[in-house]
């Protein structure tokens, strides 16, 4: 062999070995007699800005430990978690993390510390990662391989938006905190009984649905039994027999059934609250409630059925409990995106107060008395006149030094401590779930240990509004009095960081019913705080009431119309801005958190297919947690938002319009579908949308139903009065199951709007209705922009709960690949009985 080859094969393998040696040590470490192990639950799926939750289970056979547990690699790769230990030996215990995933890593690094920061014990975990819009769909069951496609499908149904991914669960994936419940956006669950749940997950369960999650309980082999661990308050009704369901019961809730459709078993009941979705003489066998800003949805029977499963019917129902998410929605609506305008809105500073002005004039006579006569007059006496260019420096260098002292009397080193929530909750309850944010001011240059005055988990912001703060990375150590060890805050700058927590939200007790168009009832502060500018909100309708004393009671009156594009929410609770009622620091930093909420629109966006329940909108100055730095007490200034969901019951006639009726993409063949919360784009194809109700409290006998095509961001009926709108002879009717999957006509070309009409690109869809009664499309003539129209044998279209599905289909020859940008706006009148 050539000498340079064999000095080449040498070299080489003295680095493999020098790699092979160092292998050992770059793997993870254990102490002699030392067990750590690690997962994540909910599978190891995490989502940007939630917590994921960890359990280190640790065993230690060997000396005494006293240390803590560290996880690297959460929010920007730079923030570290801990929580202290204590491992006797012989000691076996189980300690809880909880981390938010880092954008640029997908692996947690875990460490066992001791005091002296040796690291005697080392692993790495991987999670994977989804963003706010990704859809995560868990499935917990007994057999869930007859579950998930048809999950799968639903969750998946309209091609714009991200891919929902499917998993499935044990129990013991579920977390103890809601704050770890954050990544999860809907739970299936059949055939496991909830009893195996611990009473802290239940809690963390209905925390969950409270602040927007999906629940949809499936019956199956297990019975009624597997659902008495949960409250009644949680469930649409409460199952107490087994009845047999036939096909023509079904078909209310699936549409058109195959041939082969068969007798189903199912649980049944009396229906408590929220809406019917199917019956069984007079029993309710499938049903959905709201809850806070989720749902629960009810489903007696097993849709795993093979004859139910591998039919349309089946596609059909799996639509209605679990409706997919538009291309631009949040799957979840308590899950924050972006936080830059609370962050900014820390910066709100309280000013210093100005020092008390008989001080003020003290000193000033006293300087002008001393540097002017009283020195004039001594060195004349002393016949020392020329020593005046020594004495005036000297006096002004002492009343120099007199002022800063009289600025630090007044606290103009104070550290402040600015704090903004979020708290939301139920009606009727006291349970809530806060987002709390905190800024750290300093006029110099300092490192402070923060201490929350409650269990909440604390992290950097989900944007940096400051460059500075981007740039250091938190170290905090968790527990029921969490910490933040080392806050670098720069010469009068203010750093950021924010927390999650279950908290007590204030008590509201309402009693709002629907008449017509108008909301009216009462609201009830049963708490024993007072709350400040309080409002309540449905949609973009908006009714101010006077501050609630602890017991007090407001009367609401409020008339329920269509949002057009104008007046931000914010505007509407603390007026326009730039007013003098708007100008001042309090008003500033709520119209923010509104802002940041509604990202400067009319409205909250909900994120729920059902229409908007009503909101209660208040305030207060006091802090949800306090906070300490060492042994300072820190000027503490707090604005603390809460948004508690009401209930709306409806008796007689109504009329419902947005926001009481809401919307979701459901299927789509189009080459672009998509519902951005203000308007819907199509491209060539077609797209079928659910229009339903708020729950009514009652059955719904549809009486007159209007359409209307508007702008883009509007909902308003036009004028003049609508016209009523005959179906089109001949094409447009199919025999499909509802699904819109399989009988879509072929796009045909649709004529332009009026010129100068804004908003509708190339032109305007055809609208297609589907017809429960036969389970077929029926094709309209064509809607122009400002143009609305009755139509005719409404109980045809809308069922009894307020639903309407809406099939659009679109094509332009002249110009392939456009999309249109359209909105309809829906109006059903009815009797709710």
């Amino acid at each position: 062999m050539d000498p340079r080859a064999r000095m080449a094969v040498a070299i080489l393998s003295a680095v493999l070995a020098g790699a092979v040696a160092f292998l050992p040590a770059a793997a993870a470490t254990r102490a002699a007699g030392l067990s750590m192990t690690a997962q994540v639950l909910l599978g190891g799926n995490t989502r940007l800005g939630n917590w994921a939750a960890i359990v280190i289970d640790l065993v230690n056979d060997g000396p005494a430990v006293t240390g803590e547990v560290h996880l690297t690699g959460g929010s920007q790769g730079r923030t570290r978690y801990a929580v202290p230990v204590e491992l006797p030996t012989g000691s076996n215990k189980r300690v809880s993390l909880y981390a938010q995933p880092s954008p640029f890593r997908s692996t947690f690094d875990i460490a066992l510390v001791t005091g002296d920061g040796t690291e005697i014990a080392t692993d790495s975990l991987k999670v994977i990662n989804h963003d706010a819009f990704s859809p995560l769909v868990a499935v917990v069951a007994e057999r869930p391989q007859g579950l998930v496609p048809g999950v799968r499908a639903a969750a998946n149904a309209n091609p714009q938006a991200a891919a929902a991914t499917v998993v499935t669960l044990t129990p013991a994936d579920l977390p103890d905190r809601v704050e770890g419940w954050g990544p999860l956006d809907r739970l299936v669950w059949q055939d496991v009984s909830l009893a195996e749940l611990s009473s802290a997950q239940l809690d963390a369960l209905r925390g969950w649905i409270a602040g927007g999650g999906r629940l949809v309980l499936l019956g199956g082999t297990s019975g009624a039994a597997t659902f008495n661990a949960l409250p009644d308050e949680l469930l649409p009704f409460r199952p107490t027999e087994t009845v047999d369901m036939a096909p023509e019961d079904l078909a209310a809730l699936a549409g058109k059934l195959p041939d082969v459709a068969r007798t189903l078993p199912s649980l049944a009941g009396t229906l408590v609250r929220g809406h019917p979705l199917a019956r069984s003489g007079d029993a309710v066998t499938a049903a959905s409630q709201e809850f806070g800003r989720g749902s629960v949805t009810l489903i007696g029977f097993d849709p795993a059925t093979t004859w139910l499963a591998t039919s349309a019917a089946g596609a059909v129902l799996w639509r209605v409990a679990l409706p997919s998410v538009g291309a631009s929605q949040p799957t979840n609506p308590g899950n924050l995106a972006d936080d830059s305008q609370l962050v900014q809105a820390l910066s709100f500073l309280p000013s210093l107060d100005l020092p008390p002005i008989d001080l003020l004039v003290l000193l000033v006579v006293l300087y002008t008395v001393l540097i002017g006569p009283l020195n004039y007059l001594v060195l004349k006496r002393l016949d020392r006149r020329e020593f005046a260019w020594v004495t005036m420096p000297c006096l002004v260098l002492v009343f120099s030094v007199a002022s800063y002292g009289l600025g630090l009397s007044l606290h103009g080193t104070d550290t402040i401590v600015n704090e903004l929530s979020i708290v939301r909750g139920s009606a009727g309850t006291d349970v809530g779930r806060a987002q709390v944010y905190f800024g750290v001011f300093s006029p110099s240059r300092r490192a402070f240990d923060v201490s929350i005055g409650g269990p909440a988990l604390v992290t950097s912001p989900l944007s940096e509004f400051q460059q500075t703060a981007s740039q250091a990375g938190l170290d905090v150590v968790q527990g029921d009095q969490p910490r933040v060890r080392g806050l670098e805050v720069s010469v009068a700058d203010l750093r950021a960081f924010r927390g999650e927590l279950a908290v007590a939200s204030p008590r509201i007790d309402a009693d709002l019913h629907l008449q017509g168009s108008s909301v009216t009832g009462s609201v009830t502060n049963r708490s024993d705080r007072l709350l400040e500018r309080p409002a309540v909100v449905i949609g973009s309708n908006v009714v101010r009431l006077d501050d609630l004393a602890p017991g007090a009671s407001a009367q609401v009156e409020l008339s329920v119309g269509g949002s057009a594009l104008g007046i931000a929410l914010s505007d509407e609770l603390f007026g326009q801005s730039g007013t003098a009622s708007a100008t001042t620091r309090s008003a500033s930093v709520r119209r923010a958190m509104i802002d940041q909420l509604t990202q400067g629109s009319s409205k909250f966006g909900t994120g729920l297919p059902d229409g908007d329940l009503p909101v209660f909108v208040a305030w207060s100055s006091e802090p949800i947690v306090p906070v300490t730095i060492g042994s300072e007490r820190p000027q503490q200034v707090a604005d603390t938002m809460y948004l508690v969901t009401l209930p709306l019951s409806a008796t007689g006639n109504v009329v419902l319009v947005d926001p009481l009726i809401g919307h979701q993409i459901v299927d789509s063949t189009a080459t672009w579908a998509s519902d951005d919360g203000t308007g819907l784009s199509l491209g060539d194809g077609s797209m079928t949308l659910a229009y339903h109700a708020i729950p009514l409290g009652g059955d719904l006998r549809a009486t007159k139903l209007v359409l209307a095509m508007v702008e883009a961001g509007n909902q308003v009926i036009p004028v003049p009065a609508p016209v009523p709108l005959p179906p089109v002879q001949g094409g447009g009717a199919g025999s499909g199951s509802g699904s819109g999957a399989t009988d879509t006509p072929p796009p045909v070309p649709v004529p332009n709007p009026a010129p100068g009409k804004p908003g509708l690109g190339q032109g305007v869809p055809s609208i297609e209705l589907f017809d429960r009664t036969s389970s077929t499309w029926v094709g309209f003539a064509t809607l122009n922009l400002g143009q609305s129209a009755t139509i005719a044998h409404p109980e045809r279209f809308v069922d009894r709960n307020g639903a309407l599905l809406v099939r659009f289909s679109y094509a332009d020859p002249q110009r392939q690949g456009q999309q249109t940008y359209f909105n309809l706006a829906v109006s059903i009148e009815g009797v709710v009985e």
